[in-house]
């Protein structure tokens, strides 16, 4: 079809043609290729945040001197694993700790 818009060039990789294959049955549809990666492309993009959000979420980690996770999901993942099995003799040594410090603070 023509256009006066630049295209651009993508590999369709097993990662690409499953997530394709996801967006035609979510969507219900039987969209092209090309319309449902660029489909994807719009709701992707609309699902970051915007340059105001960015800047608060900034702010707000500078006020609290908050600091962005490093580890992501899989590092946490990997830390929880580690914990073991909680002991059954004393199942709340988390809860507890939290109270102590909350007693603390009061």
């Amino acid at each position: 079809m023509p256009t006066r818009h630049a295209r651009i060039a993508v590999v369709a990789d097993p990662e690409l043609e499953a997530a394709l294959d996801r967006a035609a049955a979510a969507l219900g549809t039987k969209r092209s290729r090309a319309a449902l990666l660029r489909e994807l492309a719009l709701v992707g993009a609309a699902s970051l945040p915007d340059d105001d959000t960015v800047r608060l979420r900034a702010r707000l980690a500078e006020r609290h001197g908050v600091r962005p996770a490093r580890l992501g999901t899989a590092g946490v993942v990997e830390r929880v694993a580690a914990l073991g099995s909680p002991d059954p003799d004393d199942p709340t040594p988390g809860s507890d700790a939290l109270e102590a410090e909350r007693a603390e603070r009061l």
